[in-house]
């Protein structure tokens, strides 16, 4: 793991993690939680030392967010079922028991991907997908609707709320012309904080 200094820059190692990572995010207590094909979440501290937080045997995690005292993660298991899990925050230094938190294979569909999580500030959870329509919202209920049905396009690999009531897109696809970031005007919707920004 590397890190930049806000004004830019060359970049300095900040910490060498157990296995490999692909999504993080930022803890209350500054530990960054992070996961990826090590089978497992990995906590970082702000003093660059990593562990081992949860293990994850034999799943691939593709998506990781932090939200209301729980850590999240999306991806996919052994038998390749999608499944969004989650572990409470219980100290700095402690996550509670693997959760499943929504189970993505039976409810949208195995052949498609959980990619990226965030969640409004109101506690609905929004999953960028390879599915054909590209955000799938989950209610805290667990009922579940896409994002304005019919105007986005797959692939959403990546999410982030920007300032206000925008949401960022980061889409993929083979087509080139298809490429790029998205800015979305969610209007009354606000995302849920993000605890390493300033």
């Amino acid at each position: 793991m590397f890190r930049v200094l806000p004004g830019g820059g060359t970049d300095e190692l900040f910490a060498v993690l157990p296995g490999g990572v692909y999504d993080l995010d930022f803890g209350p207590s500054g530990n960054i939680y992070c996961g990826g094909s090590g089978n497992a979440i990995y906590r970082v501290k702000p003093d660059g030392s990593s562990e081992v937080a949860a293990d994850y045997a034999g799943v691939g995690i593709k998506a990781v967010r932090v939200f209301n005292n729980y850590v999240y993660v999306g991806g996919k298991d052994n038998t390749d079922q999608q499944y969004i899990w989650r572990n409470e925050i219980i100290s700095a230094d402690e996550l509670g028991a693997n959760e499943v938190y929504f189970d993505w294979s039976n409810e949208i569909d195995p052949a498609y991907e959980v990619l990226s999580i965030t969640f409004t500030a109101d506690g609905d959870m929004y999953v960028g997908t390879n599915a054909p329509e590209a955000i799938i919202i989950v209610h805290q209920d667990k009922s579940y609707e896409p994002l304005y049905p019919g105007a986005l396009e797959p692939t959403s690999y990546a999410l982030c709320w920007g300032n206000g009531s925008y949401l960022y897109v980061n889409r993929r696809s083979d087509d080139i012309t298809k490429k790029r970031i998205i800015r979305i005007d969610m209007q009354d919707k606000e995302g849920a904080p993000y605890y390493g920004r300033q």
